[in-house]
């Protein structure tokens, strides 16, 4: 039997105070996540939705290997995460791109040593010919929009030609416009890559235009409320009575576990780039969405 992408089975996660300056200033425990455990199938689209800082971001970062894990285990590809590993790429909510490198030698970073350098040049051309940027293949990161500096991170994330792509709300921080044609990029590039993809995500409909099925986080200790199959043809029509109703009933979803919630901690708005850090990472925690 095939192993799943990801398989996520009774994780918890808790910062303690000797783990966190800001925890051991309130000589407090802060427990994240708990008991979460999820599956999904090689070759899905995922997403997953929650309040804001719920701890989406810290379970993502869980699964990449850049979190320890305080319970439970994850198996990405049927492999035991423990830190960091080429069978999982991960595409952050900035583009991260260094400053001092051009935009191939971006999309190169981390594949230099690795394999062959025609191999590299050769994976790099390909990567940007996707993504539409091979005009810019010797442009520094300063010379790119946001859109742009964005498609280079994804650019570079494929490049590592992982076979499970995690997404921490890539397209969270770019205009309407730039947004809906990174979203039919992503799109696309599931299709034509049949990797795994997970996506978390603040905004509901973007969700419901990308995934396959949507796991829903309640608020913190979080844990899975609802597991959803989004049985719609692609491409999709938000104005849909179908989508309307998951709209909904995911939203309503979160309000229920966020109590009387304000409207943009439901997640349902697609221009929304409000950081919701609640910790430093040098200091042992992520920021928290």
């Amino acid at each position: 039997m095939k192993p799943f992408g990801v398989d996520v089975r009774n994780l918890g996660k808790t910062y303690n105070p000797e783990q966190s300056l800001r925890y051991r200033r309130g000589k407090m425990r802060n427990e994240v996540l708990r008991n979460v455990s999820f599956t999904c199938p090689q070759g899905a689209f995922m997403s997953i939705v929650g309040p804001s800082g719920c701890g989406k971001t810290t379970l993502l970062r869980c699964m990449v290997g850049l979190e320890e894990v305080s319970e439970g285990e994850i198996f990405v590809e049927g492999t035991l995460v423990s830190g960091p590993d080429y069978n999982r790429a991960m595409v952050f909510q900035e583009p991260r791109l260094f400053p001092w490198l051009t935009v191939a030698g971006n999309v190169a970073f981390g594949l230099t040593g690795r394999i062959p350098r025609a191999e590299v040049r050769t994976l790099v051309e390909e990567k940007l010919d996707f993504i539409g940027l091979s005009d810019y293949a010797r442009s520094y990161p300063r010379h790119l929009s946001g859109g742009m500096a964005q498609r280079v991170a994804l650019a570079r994330a494929l490049a590592w030609q992982s076979p499970v792509l995690l997404m921490d709300e890539p397209l969270s921080a770019l205009d309407i416009r730039t947004r809906s044609r990174l979203q039919e990029d992503v799109l696309a590039l599931w299709q034509r890559t049949g990797k795994t993809v997970l996506l978390v995500t603040h905004d509901i409909s973007e969700a419901l235009l990308l995934s396959q099925r949507v796991f829903v986080l309640g608020n913190r200790p979080a844990r899975i409320l609802q597991e959803l199959s989004v049985d719609l043809s692609y491409p999709r029509d938000p104005g849909s009575s179908e989508f309307v109703e998951l709209q909904r009933l995911i939203k309503s979803f979160i309000r229920d576990a966020s109590g009387d919630a304000p409207e943009d901690a439901l997640g349902d708005t697609s221009g929304d780039t409000s950081g919701d850090a609640s910790g430093d990472a040098s200091e042992g925690e992520s920021g928290e969405n």
